[in-house]
Formats: C-alpha cells, structure tokens, sequence
C-alpha cells in the first residue's frame, strides 16, 4: 500500500451508529444525511438568536457607509437597508423551508435541482465565495484583537511597520488577523446542534455593545452631527431610485451566502417552520437597528474627531489616541472585546460551518464538517482579506459580485421546491449513484438542464458586472439572476415534472425520515 493510500485510510471516517453501523460512501456520511430528532434542537428562539448573530456584525454595522458612497442620504440609506432585510428574510424563509421539512441541508438539496453529478457546480460556486467571506470576516476581527493588544500593551501600540505600502496592512494589523484566527478554532470544534445558548449570551454581550456604544457617541456629542442632515448628492429622482436597487442589491450580497444556505440551519428546526419567525425576526428587527447604531455613532463621532469614522475599531483606536489613559485603555478593551465576539460568531455561524458543509459534501467519506471548516480557515488566508477589506470600491465590486453568483442559485432552488417539486422530495434517490436511482432517466435529464438554467441567470449578470457596464438597470443583478433561473425552472416543469413521491425511507432507516 501506498503512502497516499495508508493517509486517505487513516482520514476516511469510521463505520457510523447513525448510518446502521456503515462507512461513510461518495454519497452520505453522518452530517448529509437527515437529521435524526436528537439532533433538531433549534426553536422560533433559537432561530432568531441564529440570524441575530449574523447581523450583529462588524460589515452590518459598516452597512450605511457602502451606501451613502452611493449618494444617498442617510435616511435614504436606512430604507434601503430595512426593505433589503425584510426582503431577506423572505427569501430566507422560502429557501429554508425544504430543510426544515425534509432535515437536509444545501448539498442534498442541490442533488434534488442539479443531480448527483451536476450539484458539484453549485456546490464548489459556494464554497470559493464562502472562503472570500471567511477571510474579509477574520479580517475585521483582527482589527478588534489589535485595539485590545494595543490598549493592553503599550510597546505594541509603537512596534515598526515591516510590510510595504503595496500590502494594504500593518504588522499590527498582521498579528491581530492571526491571533483572531487562532481564537475562533475552539468555537469551530463545537457541532452546530449545541451551540444554541452559547451564541445567544454571545449576541447579548455583543448587542448590549453597541448600544452602549451608540449611546456614549451620542451623549459626548451631544447629538448627532451634520451627516444625518447630509442631503442626497444625487440630483434627479432616476438618479436616487436607481441608487437605491443597487444598494439594496448590496445589502442583499453582504448576506448572500447566508441565504443561499438557509437549508443547512434550517434542518436543525425542532418542528417543521418553526424557522420561520425567528428568520423574521432576526433578519428585520436587529438587521435594521445594527446599521442605524453604526450610522448614528459614525455622525455623533464626525462632529467630535471631524473625520467619519465607519469602523469602530477606528473609533477605539481614536479613545486611545487623544488620551492612552486607564480609563480610554479599559473601554478600548471591553468595547472591542464586544465586537470580537460578534465578529467570531458571524464567522463560525456564517462561514466555517457552510465551508464545512460544502466540503464534507465534496467528499463525505474524509470531511465531516468539523473538519471541512477547518480546512476553510486555512485557505481562507490565500485570499488576501486584507486587499478587499481595506478598499472601500473593491469592497462593493465584491458584494455585488457575490449577488451574480448566487441569485441565480436562490431563485432556482425556491422554485425547484415550491412550483416544480410542491414540498415533496424523494429521499432515497439523492443519497447513491444515478445507476442504482428508481429514476435514472430523471436524474441523467436534470443534471443538464439545471446547470443550463443556472447559467442563464449567471452568464446574463456576469457578463454585464465582467464588461463594466454602467447602466443603472445593473443594480437589478441579484434580482434578475434569481428570477431568470427561478421562471426557467418553472416554465420546465409544465411540460416534466420529476417524480417527488414519498421518501422512500428503507425501513429500519430512521435517518430518512420526515
């Protein structure tokens, strides 16, 4: 035997309780088949708690300023971001719900809309954009990890810049992203299903931040500044319509992986719909009030240190510069310790755990998903978070790339399950080879047609996004890449549509039932 074959015999997971005692295979493994009742834990609350987390975040706060560099006024800003988020938690109802139903998550959903082949287009799609997130997310908690080891050790504070000008960061800034990533890898190691409480105090402590935040920047102002009377720069209303679907298009791509993955969270509901509420909820109500903390402490801080100051690790870092006494040190401290911890759960809920989905679903006999995440926290840093962070237009450029890619995956899989399916899915077909399928003509048909609507809806918004074009209709990327592939869909289905059935569960298979 071979060194390689002796490596992959020690990776490949062992015979499973769940799986009736059998070795993961090509198809399955103990987290891609359904969940068993142990294992749906999640209610309305925790759902809520759920997609809190991925909204008290450092890029949520940070939300007004992609917008109002789009010349909107900053409560034009705010209706943008409140329609996006109800829209959000719309969208993430509808795609959620198969997993809620059926308790499988997006990989197995995908073999339902592309087939067993055909899914690894969606799949590997997901997962290069999952890896971007990962990084700009480790990134901007490396920030907060700086301001504390500056307001705890002085010496940090004054250590000499190794990197050039060209590497858009700091050697400060450098050794915060890497104690940031060492810090998150215990919270990677716990399973989903039981970290239900610890996000929830996490949330907590993070939100009570900042509002405490907000409310000293107000106080010390004594108001807010001039950028909330600020009038929009643009000057005709085409103008500011057009600027408003495109910021919602970019408040939608800041998200874009969570909703494409709303399967995966979803099957862990404890009752079919029970995520429904805490989707609303989450997505609405603290997706709207995280944004306006940020915009009302970036102007109540304009009118004290004269400058805008989106990021609030800026606004720490600004505590210490005009007084590195006790008091501005123990404040920079717990004030980015908050935001740390939002910073560690958006990356955990939003981006290893669906890395490691994704890549336990490239290969389930080796990569469960424990170990797919942290294989995506290593390849994570190859993308160079700090390049798109640190660069206000790129950073846009890559949310509404994100919106390319993955609006056509929403809307074909909303309509998959709603119009062509009508919430029924045949379990058994999706876990072994198309040649040993009932429906083996089905699959081989699918597999092509489902790519060739995916592409339509890629290939109509990539190429315009790709070529540069500047026409105000380009704001409308997310929506028409959802739609074109979500009517194509629908329109197939009138003259096939695929046999949904029962689940077929195999008796004594209690892994496979509704």
């Amino acid at each position: 035997m071979t060194t390689a074959k002796r490596v992959l015999e020690r990776l490949r997971r062992a015979p499973d309780a769940n799986l009736g005692d059998l070795e993961p295979t090509r198809y399955m493994n103990y987290d891609l088949v359904p969940l068993p009742p142990s294992r749906r834990t999640w209610t309305a609350w925790s759902f809520a708690g759920f997609f809190a987390t991925i909204n008290i975040n450092t890029v949520q706060w940070q939300a007004g300023s992609s917008l109002i560099s789009l010349g909107l006024s900053v409560w034009e800003a705010l209706i943008v971001v409140i329609i996006a988020k109800v829209l959000m938690g719309l969208i993430a109802a509808f795609d959620g719900y198969s997993g809620g139903e059926w308790h499988i998550g997006f990989t197995v959903v995908s073999r339902s809309v592309f087939g067993i082949r055909g899914m690894y287009l969606p799949l590997i799609q997901r997962l290069f954009l999952c890896f971007i997130w990962f990084g700009v997310q480790s990134w901007l908690g490396g920030l907060f990890v700086q301001v504390i080891l500056v307001a705890l050790f002085p010496s940090f504070g004054k250590l000499s810049n190794t990197f050039p000008a060209s590497a858009n960061m700091t050697t400060q800034q450098f050794i915060g992203f890497a104690v940031f990533m060492v810090l998150q890898l215990p919270l990677i190691y716990v399973p989903p299903e039981k970290t239900a409480i610890a996000f929830r105090y996490m949330n907590i402590l993070s939100g009570t931040t900042m509002l405490v935040v907000t409310i000293w920047a107000l106080a010390h102002a004594h108001g807010a500044g001039p950028l909330l009377t600020q009038n929009s720069t643009l000057t005709t209303s085409n103008e500011r319509g057009w600027a408003m679907i495109k910021g919602i298009t970019t408040v939608i791509g800041s998200l874009a992986v969570s909703l494409s993955n709303s399967p995966d969270f979803s099957r862990f509901a404890k009752t079919p719909g029970a995520q429904v509420p805490g989707q609303m909820i989450g997505s609405t109500v603290i997706g709207t009030l995280v944004p306006l903390g940020g915009i009302l402490s970036t102007a109540a801080c304009q009118k004290m240190y004269g400058t805008l100051l989106w990021n609030p690790a800026e606004i720490f870092t600004q505590w210490m510069t005009n007084d590195y006494s006790s008091a501005s040190r123990v404040a920079a401290v717990f004030a980015a310790g908050g935001f740390l911890l939002s910073q560690m759960g958006i990356n955990v809920v939003d981006n290893a755990w669906p890395g490691g989905f994704d890549l336990s679903g490239l290969v389930p006999q080796y990569i469960n998903i424990r170990r797919g995440a942290y294989i995506a926290s290593v390849i994570c840093i190859a993308i160079n978070p700090w390049q798109l962070a640190n660069a206000q237009s790129t950073f846009i450029n890559v949310l509404d790339a994100y919106s390319t890619f993955l609006g056509p995956l929403t809307g074909m899989y909303v309509a998959d399950y709603w119009i062509v399916r009508r919430r029924k899915i045949k379990l058994t077909d999706l876990y072994h080879g198309p040649q040993q399928g009932r429906n083996l003509l089905l699959l081989a048909w699918r597999q092509p047609q489902g790519v060739c609507q995916l592409d339509r809806g890629v290939v109509f918004c990539s190429a315009r996004f790709l070529c540069g074009d500047q026409r105000e209709d380009t704001g409308l990327n997310w929506c028409n890449g959802c739609l074109l592939p979500g009517i194509s869909r629908g329109i197939c289905s009138v003259n096939h549509r695929p046999c949904c059935g029962q689940s077929g569960v195999p008796a004594g298979r209690s892994w496979t039932s509704r």
